[in-house]
């Protein structure tokens, strides 16, 4: 029986129980994705379990396996932010660092959003609200949920922004880049490669498929039990 590596719960501290949701997230996932691990097992027992090259559908199964746990580390990271933030900017320097950081540029009118405002009438509508610093907080929660989370980049920046040093959780970062650029092909070109000479899809194995999955998960669940020590 193919199964997973990584443990299907987030182990987490108390007080750290904000980041239950996050948890859920992750359960959640990891469910969806045995399930579809047991579809692949089906699928290949179906036919004999014969050795040699996996078919397209057991390949289609297995990719999206990958492109589900993807999607759950996008889930997991955007609740994480929602949910920790705040507390985390009363407890690391950190993270109150990049928070402000954010602040300067938008004062500067350096910042990405599409809603972007001059200084200044950013400025005169953050000190008009009723609460500015709430104000402030959520604009930085948009700010770092905004954009798909799902590429290697993006979970470093999401770590960074939560108080994670990368040398704790040792994130394998070209590791991370090659199994994303993989669901990238999956996502937005159906893996098709008309330059081959028979199949025109690229051939995936199942090891790697598997341990892409495989490695997401367990790459987000250690960003997210590291939040949990600094809550």
């Amino acid at each position: 029986m193919t199964t997973l590596h990584c443990p299907n719960t987030i182990s987490v501290l108390p007080p750290s129980n904000i980041l239950s949701k996050s948890a859920s997230i992750y359960q959640y996932t990891h469910i969806a994705v045995s399930a579809l691990i047991m579809a692949f097992d089906d699928a290949k027992a179906k036919r004999g379990k014969p050795r040699g090259v996996l078919t397209d559908q057991e390949q289609d199964i297995l990719r999206a396996a990958l492109v589900m746990s993807c999607a759950g580390v996008d889930a997991v990271l955007k609740q994480t932010i929602r949910d920790t933030i705040e507390p985390l900017l009363e407890k690391d320097q950190s993270v109150r660092d990049g928070f402000e950081r954010f602040i300067h540029k938008r004062i500067n009118g350096e910042s990405d959003a599409i809603e972007l405002y001059s200084g200044a009438k950013f400025l005169a509508s953050v000190l008009a609200d009723r609460e500015p610093r709430r104000r402030l907080i959520e604009d930085y929660i948009k700010d770092l949920t905004g954009d798909s989370l799902q590429s290697a980049e993006e979970i470093l920046r999401t770590a960074a922004a939560l108080g994670v040093d990368n040398k704790v959780v040792k994130i394998d970062i070209p590791r991370l880049k090659e199994i994303f650029t993989i669901r990238n092909k999956i996502i937005h070109e159906l893996d098709i490669d008309l330059s081959a000479y028979a199949r025109k899809r690229r051939v995936r194995s199942q090891a790697d498929l598997l341990d892409s999955a495989d490695t997401v998960l367990d790459t987000v669940r250690r960003v997210v039990e590291a939040v949990g020590t600094r809550l």
